[in-house]
């Protein structure tokens, strides 16, 4: 069995997943025409057991950048201040390199990736 990014109903018309010819235990997952929101983590793994592979595929969309989530509420994200407590905000890329930074609104403030108190994770976000 597979999953995959944003694997949600619907989806699966855009998904072929097949047998493998040569192999037993085998599944192969295609996806024709994949755009930047395909980008993420696929598992294939045999259902009732530990037997899993993941593999973290880039679908490169220079227009579009940043994965939209099918979670997403396009909402406004609270943080208190609270010097212990680790934020992580949900803003994953479809490109693993990006140069990104963090505007907040309220008060406005730029955030730019430092690599000790700010990071930015293609995987994972802010």
């Amino acid at each position: 069995d597979w999953f995959w990014p944003n694997n949600q109903s619907g989806s699966e018309e855009r998904v072929e997943v097949t047998d493998c010819s040569d192999g037993f235990f085998c599944k192969m997952l295609t996806i024709p025409k994949v755009i930047g929101n395909d980008t993420g983590a696929y598992k294939c793994f045999y259902p009732d057991t530990d037997m899993a592979s993941v593999v973290y595929v880039y679908v490169q969309d220079y227009r579009s950048p940043f994965i939209a989530s099918v979670s997403d509420q396009h909402g406004v994200v609270y943080i208190t201040e609270n010097k212990n407590k680790t934020v992580v905000i949900p803003c994953l890329g479809t490109i693993s390199n990006l140069n990104v930074s963090l505007c907040a609104r309220y008060p406005e403030k730029r955030f730019v990736p430092d690599g000790n108190r700010i990071s930015w994770d293609s995987q994972k976000g802010f």
